[in-house]
């Protein structure tokens, strides 16, 4: 009885265009719907990406004064933090998502 959930509109769409379920590379429907959506989601992905590599650089200023002080283990997790940071703005957002939208 509930063996599958098929949509029969998506049988009759399968008999004539084997691929015709799979969604196509940078169309979405929430993007078609808004105008200027693209525009905005870039300007995001840039303030995102240059706020986490702020806040990363803070954090290694920050690891860099501890370390001076001698208080190895925050100097530590400080440059630990940073680094995450920093990998998160400069190469997930900033060039996997960001350098991606711009080309």
């Amino acid at each position: 009885m509930f063996g599958s959930i098929v949509d029969v509109a998506d049988v009759g769409a399968s008999r004539t265009d084997p691929n015709a379920h799979i969604p196509q590379v940078g169309t979405s429907p929430m993007t078609q719907e808004i105008p200027g959506i693209e525009l905005l989601l870039t300007v995001l992905y840039g303030l995102l990406g240059a706020g986490l590599t702020a806040l990363g650089v803070v954090a290694e200023y920050v690891s860099l004064q501890h370390l001076g002080t001698g208080e190895l283990a925050v100097a530590i997790w400080m440059a630990i933090f940073g680094a995450i940071l920093l990998y998160g703005g400069i190469y997930a957002v900033g060039y996997q998502r960001l350098a991606t939208r711009l080309r």
